[in-house]
């Protein structure tokens, strides 16, 4: 089954009519929708630990909160070789999803004017979700490595500290 959890705040945006108009074989794979689901966050270790791998294909994050907590809990991760997360995950820890060059990035808020996305390339995407299927040994192996990493890199007092470090030498 593929979950997929979304966050819409946009109420001019219909994530059913979206998916609707994938025109998805409904023969094919159980997928499963949390639209604007609520899950408190003592929970969350538990909904990253019910799945096989965790799968992000955004155009860009500021940070990518999600991807570190699912590394954090073993889960092996698919997310876009591109953009903040590149500072806690690569190649030994997680599956760095290539992407097709750089698309203006167009939003309705004009915070965003003369910024560029990434564009995740689909068909890497549906290798790295094969290869993961597939090669459950490795993805495992990279999955603990990350728990490893976020663990003795991503502590809240690590964290805190190399936040204090970039202010200092930007003063």
């Amino acid at each position: 089954m593929l979950l997929c959890k979304i966050f819409n705040n946009d109420t001019s945006v219909s994530v059913e009519g979206e998916v609707k108009n994938l025109r998805l074989n409904p023969k094919g794979g159980k997928i499963v929708f949390s639209v604007n689901e609520n899950i408190p966050t003592y929970q969350l270790g538990s909904l990253y630990r019910s799945a096989n791998c965790f799968v992000t294909s955004s155009r860009g994050e500021g940070w990518g909160m999600p991807i570190l907590e699912a590394m954090a809990c073993g889960l092996p991760v698919i997310a876009t070789n591109w953009s903040a997360h590149t500072c806690f995950m690569n190649e030994t820890n997680s599956f760095p999803l290539e992407i097709d060059g750089l698309i203006p990035a167009i939003a309705k808020c004009p915070y965003y004017h003369g910024f560029k996305w990434a564009n995740p390339s689909y068909d890497h995407l549906r290798y790295l979700m094969r290869f993961v299927y597939d090669n459950p040994k490795i993805a495992l192996d990279k999955a603990q490595k990350a728990a490893f990493d976020a663990k003795n890199s991503w502590s809240w007092e690590n964290s805190a500290n190399k936040i204090m470090a970039r202010l200092s030498s930007i003063q």
